[in-house]
């Protein structure tokens, strides 16, 4: 085993062991921004929320126990440790470790689906973009996406019938309780049940979980969306090779300053690409297009985030805020997904192995004694030992890692 091999293995099992110590209920890092206090109006709310935000960076786990935030699971650790699991159990690696893929999706299925109803409750969305709408309230798309893609890909490796028979209601009900809109042969689904947004990254994830659909339960619907999807992916994507938060033109409101790419959101659309390319039902025209945009999305990543991944890795364009594990695990993603899938030599793979050591050095660098991860940093890294924005991505990023240093794909 070497050296690389050895000091990833440590630290993996750092976090095993964190998590069957604590558990998944957690602190979240936007949890205090959720506070009422923390958004009152006018200026002296603003200068309130600052001071505590302030205080978080210094303070962040006895502010939350002021404020009597609780700890709760997020359907995203669970998919997170999942994915990591099922990483190990094709790289066949054996930890002394608990917690095993099939408890993830049992414990992932049991905390948040309500089979007799058929749907992943969720609560109210007062906040983003809502409308008077009767549906029920369910899960946001992007934690309803992942779920349901661990759940397809586990119930293929596992052989468990029942995940999948989850996976093709939930689509048929997500269809049904989110808002859904055609455009000129394109199509787009909204990122809650009672709004009416095209944000880009929870519609590629959307598409993989309709890419996985069988063959045997595949129907001419779900091409067509899956089409209509990665049609508009491709064109709203800019010329530099980036997607910003929302699609403007199929969704005003989202227009703005504020509506900017970013490190993670970009690198998970280009995973999801690379995997949705993979499909069989793609019309050839998408065929023709969808490698190139997947090639500039990577190059845009890494020239635009990543240039100087020795020292630091940002989250935004022209930005000095500070990438933490969210985004180099969703990098990391990408470009190990790329190589596994994209075997001729080109400049791109170049750069690819030029900066994956760097970024998951920094992994490993985050990945601390107790086995957890710090989330964020505005003037120090902040850490409230987070599954969804600390170890869980570590541990997705460095099994990840393992599978590339092994020249193994999905």
């Amino acid at each position: 085993m070497d050296k690389t091999s050895k000091i990833l293995n440590e630290k993996i099992s750092l976090i095993f062991r964190n998590i069957e110590s604590k558990g998944f209920k957690r602190y979240d890092p936007i949890d205090i921004k959720k506070l009422d206090i923390c958004n009152k109006s006018g200026l002296s709310g603003k200068l309130i929320r600052n001071f505590i935000l302030v205080i978080e960076q210094y303070f962040p786990n006895f502010l939350r126990r002021i404020f009597k935030v609780e700890k709760v699971p997020f359907i995203t650790a669970y998919t997170h440790i999942g994915e990591a699991l099922l990483l190990k159990e094709k790289l066949g690696l054996h930890f002394e470790q608990k917690l095993t893929l099939k408890n993830i999706c049992d414990e992932l299925i049991n905390n948040f689906y309500n089979k007799e109803l058929e749907f992943w409750p969720y609560k109210e969305n007062k906040t983003f973009f809502p409308i008077k709408t009767t549906r029920r309230p369910s899960m946001y798309m992007h934690g309803l996406s992942r779920a349901n893609i661990l759940l397809m890909k586990s119930s293929s490796f596992l052989k468990e019938d029942s995940y999948m028979e989850i996976a093709l209601k939930s689509i048929s009900y997500t269809l049904k309780n989110h808002f859904t809109k055609w455009v000129n042969n394109e199509f787009y689904i909204s990122y809650m049940y009672n709004t009416q947004d095209c944000t880009i990254n929870v519609n590629s994830e959307f598409a993989e979980w309709l890419s996985l659909v069988p063959k045997e339960f595949m129907n001419d619907e779900y091409i067509k969306m899956l089409n209509g999807i990665t049609k508009m992916l491709i064109r709203v994507q800019s010329d530099d090779g980036s997607w910003n938060y929302f699609a403007e033109d199929l969704f005003p409101q989202g227009s703005g300053k504020g509506n900017i790419p970013d490190c993670h959101h970009n690198a998970t659309i280009v995973y999801n690409l690379i995997q949705i390319s993979k499909s069989n039902y793609l019309d050839s025209d998408i065929r023709q297009y969808i490698n190139k945009s997947i090639d500039k999305g990577i190059n845009y990543i890494i020239d635009t985030f990543h240039y100087e991944a020795e020292k630091k890795s940002y989250i935004y364009p022209n930005s000095t805020r500070e990438a933490g594990a969210v985004q180099l695990n969703e990098t990391i993603q990408a470009l190990c997904v790329y190589k596994g899938s994209f075997t001729t030599k080109t400049s791109t793979s170049q750069k690819i192995e030029n900066v994956l050591p760097k970024l998951i050095s920094k992994i490993i660098f985050f990945v601390k004694k107790d086995g957890s991860t710090p989330s964020s940093k505005l003037f120090k890294w902040v850490n409230i030992d987070s599954i969804r924005w600390g170890n869980g991505c570590s541990l997705h990023a460095m099994f990840r890692y393992l599978m590339y240093r092994n020249k193994l794909n999905e």
